[in-house]
């Protein structure tokens, strides 16, 4: 399963078609398949009960998305990569005990 543009928006308002500045859909798709291609799905999905996978690439593309705007985010993007870290590490150490 891969996130969808129109759930990344939704889920991250900052990014989404009414956001100021406005970010193009090719830009957003960029970040997203950049993400997508660093995680791997089979431990992020392991979970029945709750999928992380697309939690994971969509903190990880709004990272890329904020480094991409500079100053002109709101905020670093340093709270979505710490976010997109410990979820990572919380869904592959459960796949290790499952």
């Amino acid at each position: 399963m891969a996130l969808l543009l129109a759930t990344f928006r939704a889920r991250f308002p900052e990014f989404g078609t009414s956001a100021k500045p406005a970010i193009a859909d090719i830009a957003v798709q960029a970040c997203i398949d950049e993400a997508e291609a660093t995680v791997d799905r089979d431990v992020m999905d392991a979970s029945t009960t709750y999928p992380k996978g697309d939690a994971v690439v969509g903190y990880r593309a709004a990272a890329a998305l904020r480094r991409m705007l500079g100053k002109k985010s709101d905020g670093p993007a340093s709270d979505y990569d710490d976010a997109a870290k410990r979820l990572a590490g919380a869904a592959a150490a459960a796949y290790r005990v499952i």
